[in-house]
């Protein structure tokens, strides 16, 4: 984290020192994290590297490479301390997930997902609405990961304070106005 407030708007590269440096205090901080993400980009290699992608497979491909690259970029800002930037990254890759999921259980329905029509062209009501009516999930695993979706969406697409708030020392003291 930058000490404190910046009291004028820094220049560009001002800016980009901020960066690094909120950048290796994240490194310094998390060693014990990258080993749990190296694993995670060995099970990425192992499905990615050297596949002959049939025809029908190509769209799955395509959202499992999305989502790949979301998550390191997730990564890199939140250790630069862009949480809003770092929740958009992780929603979109969990939009593609639940996409991929619905597409793995009823295959004919990558059709309607490159034309945007239904259930794509509002996917995340229409998830929402089986939810509501009690009927079941294309997979499992989706209802938790909408349910985090929801969550992390907050921090994703506004500006409130709890996107940026973290990044202010505050004072320990209570300053009072007169």
């Amino acid at each position: 984290m930058t000490e404190g407030i910046e009291r004028t708007a820094p220049d560009f590269l001002r800016f980009l020192s901020m960066e690094e440096n909120n950048l290796l205090v994240s490194v310094a901080n998390n060693r014990d994290e990258f080993g749990a993400l190296a694993r995670v980009e060995g099970l990425y290699s192992a499905a990615m590297n050297y596949q002959s992608i049939r025809n029908n497979d190509v769209v799955l491909f395509q959202f499992l490479t999305f989502i790949h690259y979301q998550f390191p970029f997730s990564l890199a800002c939140q250790m630069r301390c862009h949480l809003s930037e770092a929740f958009g990254a992780a929603r979109a890759a969990i939009d593609a997930a639940l996409n991929a999921a619905y597409i793995i259980h009823d295959r004919a329905a990558q059709v309607a997902y490159a034309k945007r029509e239904k259930p794509f062209d509002n996917f995340a009501r229409y998830l929402g609405n089986l939810i509501s009516h009690g009927k079941l999930l294309p997979h499992p695993l989706m209802a938790p990961l909408i349910k985090q979706q929801k969550e992390i969406s907050t921090f994703a697409v506004h500006a409130d304070i709890g996107t940026f708030v973290h990044r202010v020392n505050r004072p320990s003291r209570t300053i009072r106005s007169s």
